[in-house]
C-alpha cells in the first residue's frame, strides 16, 4: 500500500498549497531578514565612512593650519634674511667707499694730515672710552637697582601672606 494513496488528489493540492504557501512565506521572511541586514550594514558602513571623513577633514584643516603658520613663518625669515642681505650688501657698498676715500686720502696725503687724522683717530678713541665708561657706570648702577628691586620683591612676596590673611600668617 502506497503511503500516499489514503489522500485525496483535493486533499494533496491542499497539502502542496500549504507547503508552498509555507515555503513562500519563508522564502518572503528570510529575503526581508537579509534585506534588513544588508540595509543595517550599509547604515553602519555610511555611518562608518562619514566619521572617518570628518575626522579626516579635521587632520586636513589641522595640517593646513599648521602649513599655513609653517609658510608665514617661513615668509618672515625669508624677509628678515633679505633685510640681512641688504644690510650686508649696503655695509659691503659703504665699506667699499670708505676705502676708496681713505686710500685716495692717504695717497694725496701730507705729513701734516696723517697727523691730524691721526690725532682726530686719538680723540674718537678717547671719546669712545669715555662713553664705553659711562655705560659701564650706568649698568652698574642699573644692576645695583635690579638688585634692590629684587630684594624688595621678596620682602613683598613674603609680605603677601601676612596681608591677605592676617590671622592664617605664620
Amino acid at each position: 500500500m502506497n503511503f500516499l494513496s489514503w489522500l485525496s488528489p483535493q486533499s494533496l493540492l491542499l497539502c502542496l498549497s500549504a507547503v508552498g504557501v509555507l515555503g513562500g512565506g519563508y522564502l518572503w521572511h528570510r529575503s526581508d531578514l537579509i534585506q534588513q541586514g544588508r540595509e543595517s550594514c550599509q547604515a553602519e558602513q555610511r555611518s562608518f565612512e562619514s566619521e572617518m571623513l570628518r575626522a579626516q577633514a579635521r587632520e586636513i584643516s589641522r595640517l593646513i593650519a599648521t602649513s599655513k603658520t609653517l609658510q608665514d613663518d617661513t615668509d618672515a625669515k625669508t624677509l628678515l634674511l633679505t633685510e640681512y642681505a641688504a644690510r650686508a650688501r649696503n655695509a659691503e657698498r659703504l665699506r667699499s667707499v670708505q676705502k676708496q676715500q681713505f686710500d685716495t686720502a692717504l695717497g694725496g696725503a701730507t705729513p701734516e694730515s696723517l697727523r691730524r687724522h691721526a690725532q682726530a683717530s686719538y680723540d674718537n678713541l678717547e671719546r669712545c672710552r669715555g662713553h664705553i665708561d659711562r655705560l659701564g657706570q650706568e649698568a652698574v648702577r642699573g644692576a645695583i637697582a635690579a638688585e634692590a628691586l629684587s630684594r624688595n620683591l621678596d620682602d613683598w612676596e613674603a609680605a603677601i601672606p601676612r596681608l591677605v590673611n592676617p590671622v592664617a600668617a605664620p
